[in-house]
């Protein structure tokens, strides 16, 4: 009968027999049978929660694939991190790249313009003087602005003129220069007219200019041709020391 059971899948009922049988001492079965009953029913129910576990192991599976992100081999990850390091370097040198690119143009641009303003001729040099120098229009004092004089006089002038500057207000009077050091006059016009300039033979440092305002004059530049372009390194009167002579003599 338990053979019977067993054969028919009812492995509950045949555990149920074997113990029964047992309990009540069957004594036609010797103790041979008895293990050996016990092994095929024990047998049979592992083999019940084996196929159970079968049949719930293809939806294990289907959740783990569906929910679990399977990790790469080491070997295909390692070349993964490698790829992506190596497009960050990439951005990182066209980035630089770039910059560097830009700054160059920057450097390349002011350059050029520093190149055409020191071609710029001495005539086109006064010029801008006059057109920058108008006092009889209002024109702020600048002879004490270190940074304007600088554009027009080289450093030897410019220091004098600071000097000059510095006794005046020292002094709340006139030091060495008491009259306009470009037009070489104390009264002015508005407009400044016929403003004429022609290098002096022999000598190309040396520019005659002669201009209209209130009366004509005429004075005579020198230059000197500096790495940030043309500046004055003096300027002579028809009547008077020349605008160093002027400005070196001592101040009390």
């Amino acid at each position: 009968m338990l053979l019977q059971r067993l054969v028919n899948n009812d492995s509950a009922s045949a555990a149920e027999d074997l113990r029964k049988s047992i309990a009540a001492g069957d004594k036609t079965a010797s103790k041979r049978e008895v293990s050996t009953k016990r092994k095929i029913v024990k047998t049979h129910q592992m083999s019940e929660k084996e196929v159970e576990k079968r049949e719930k192991e293809p939806m294990r599976t289907f959740f783990k694939h569906q929910f679990e992100t399977p990790s790469l081999p080491r070997s295909f990850a390692a070349i993964r991190r490698g790829f992506r390091l190596s497009k960050r370097m990439s951005t990182l040198r066209n980035m630089t790249f770039r910059h560097a690119l830009v700054i160059s143009l920057i450097f390349i641009g002011a350059a050029c313009f520093g190149a055409d303003a020191n071609k710029s001729s001495p005539e086109d040099f006064i010029r801008s003087l006059y057109r920058f120098h108008q006092p009889g229009k209002d024109t702020p004092d600048w002879f004490g602005d270190k940074r304007t004089l600088s554009k027009y006089f080289d450093k030897e002038l410019t220091a004098l003129f600071i000097k000059d500057a510095e006794c005046q207000k020292r002094e709340q009077g006139v030091c060495n220069l008491d009259f306009d050091p470009i037009y070489d006059a104390q009264d002015f016009e508005k407009e400044t007219t016929n403003v004429q300039i022609a290098a002096v033979a022999g000598q190309p440092d040396l520019f005659k200019v002669t201009f209209t305002n209130l009366e004509t004059r005429m004075l005579v530049y020198r230059l000197t041709n500096t790495p940030g372009g043309w500046r004055i390194s003096d300027i002579k009167y028809p009547e008077e020391p020349s605008l160093k002579e002027i400005l070196s003599h001592d101040i009390k």
